[in-house]
């Protein structure tokens, strides 16, 4: 007898895909049911919700129709739902860690503090603009742990030679009002990735950006002369090189290559795919080579019409719905589930982190 090693498709085991049949999970969804037609027998109400629930079209008419609902079950499941939203002094304590890490050139640790210190900083809504939310008096920043939670991870992702990464963090860390006394420091640091990049005239540009904001520092006067020199050396460096650019071509193909590298498409994690002249028609998901029987014995069950290979993918389905594990929060992407170098959090919580701001910006849109 063949020996069948059918291969069920889960792209990764760092996902809770919909539909699982744990012990635990059957229980309490059971639990849920029971609950809801009880509520709904009480109240008489099983006729006319029914009747409502089986006019709607679309699986998110349904959602907004069930939570919409006043259930008893969904009440104490909202309790029993532990929200963790921002939270400032967190923020500052991972920083402050990162920072002691840092300094023991302990690299890796101190980007995953830096990132967790960026999820719990206040984030600004993404609906409004960032200037209508910080302090009406001006004398504090709301956002000022973010902006200096991206800064500081641009330090390591510099160290890391992650140049694109860096030039992102110190561009956030810009956007949510990073100190005026400390902007200096960020536009040489973006200077030298941009010069690492071959990005020569925005470097320039950076690099000049540094030197007219080192007004504004507060370094003691020693350091200060010592800053203004090697700046202005890189300056007249820069300056050489973007005089002494005559191939334009190479210079284009340069900055094409670092923009395309800032929008590259995203791979999202798929099920295997079975060939289409291999499909089954009468049983979705699954390979022409299996049939749907049913017996007293075993009830409905597949069986294999014909030899198959070791390995060979017998059933794929792409999940009803996937959730990152726990475990994996602050490592991967909570909507392609990829591993994540340098991670975007949620606005509101400190829980999920995500890719690309692309995706922060959809969910947005679609909650």
């Amino acid at each position: 007898m063949t020996k069948i090693n059918s291969v069920i498709a889960d792209s990764t085991n760092l996902v809770s895909l919909g539909g699982s049949t744990k012990g635990d999970d059957k229980e309490d969804f059971e639990a849920f049911y029971t609950s809801v037609c009880e509520d709904l027998q009480t109240k008489g109400e099983v006729g006319s919700v029914s009747k409502s629930f089986a006019a709607l079209k679309t699986d998110s008419e349904r959602l907004a129709f069930v939570l919409t609902k006043p259930l008893p079950y969904k009440k104490r499941r909202r309790e029993e739902f532990n929200f963790q939203g921002k939270d400032r002094s967190e923020s500052v304590k991972a920083r402050n860690a990162g920072n002691a890490v840092y300094q023991k050139n302990q690299i890796e640790t101190a980007l995953e503090l830096y990132s967790k210190s960026i999820c719990y900083a206040p984030h600004p809504n993404p609906a409004t603009p960032i200037q209508s939310q910080q302090n009406e008096n001006g004398s504090e920043n709301r956002f000022e742990e973010l902006a200096l939670g991206y800064a500081n991870r641009s330090a390591v992702l510099f160290q890391m030679k992650e140049y694109e990464l860096c030039v992102r963090d110190i561009t956030r860390a810009f956007d949510n009002g990073y100190p005026n006394n400390l902007m200096y420091k960020l536009f040489e640091r973006k200077a030298r990735c941009l010069k690492a990049l071959k990005d020569y005239p925005r470097a320039l540009e950076s690099m000049k950006n540094a030197e007219m904001w080192m007004k504004y520092s507060t370094l003691s006067e020693t350091k200060s002369t010592d800053f203004k020199k090697d700046i202005k050396k890189q300056i007249e460096f820069l300056e050489d090189k973007v005089n002494g650019i005559t191939d334009l071509t190479e210079l284009s193909s340069n900055m094409i290559c670092y923009k395309k590298s800032l929008v590259a498409p995203v791979k999202v994690l798929k099920a295997p795919e079975i060939p289409k002249d291999q499909q089954n028609k009468e049983v979705l998901s699954t390979r022409s080579n299996l049939k749907l029987k049913y017996s007293k014995e075993k009830g409905r069950h597949l069986v294999a019409t014909s030899d198959i290979e070791p390995g060979e993918i017998l059933i794929s389905e792409t999940p009803y719905s996937a959730i990152l594990l726990p475990d994996y929060f602050n490592t991967h992407c909570q909507s392609c589930f990829q591993r994540v170098f340098a991670t975007i959090p949620c606005w509101c919580c400190s829980k999920v982190t995500l890719k690309i701001l692309v995706f922060l910006k959809s969910i947005f849109v679609l909650f």
